[in-house]
């Protein structure tokens, strides 16, 4: 199996980060990229639903943790409003993309068993 942590930003920001993990592949691996409103990422995992798969999701504002959810089913309605900073003050996934980065939990275990702490 393939863990991945998750980074779901407005589309208005998603080429920099793109473009930011690209030049750091070292600490940030790039395993996949949504369309904007892209809930799936069948590439990596059929069936998957980036909205409630994972135990807890943590939503910052301007840098800021401002709350925890269990579930971003009440952030997939659609935005009429135009703007990436709308859509996410609005609550909308439609306009977000999301990132799956690599990270050690994916190959941990394999480590450990081959007697390397």
């Amino acid at each position: 199996y393939q863990q991945a942590n998750v980074v779901i930003l407005p589309s208005l920001l998603a080429n920099d980060f793109e473009a930011f993990c690209r030049s750091n592949p070292a600490p940030l691996p790039l395993l996949y990229r949504s369309q904007s409103g892209e809930t799936s990422c069948d590439p990596l995992a059929t069936d998957a639903d980036i909205r409630s798969d994972i135990p807890q999701y943590c939503v910052y504002e301007e840098g800021q943790l401002v709350k925890t959810v269990s579930s971003l089913q009440s952030y997939s309605g659609q935005s009429t409003t135009g703007s990436a900073l709308q859509a996410v003050k609005s609550g909308s996934l439609s306009d977000m993309v999301s990132f799956y980065l690599g990270c050690s939990f994916g190959f941990e275990g394999k480590l450990k068993e081959a007697g390397i702490p």
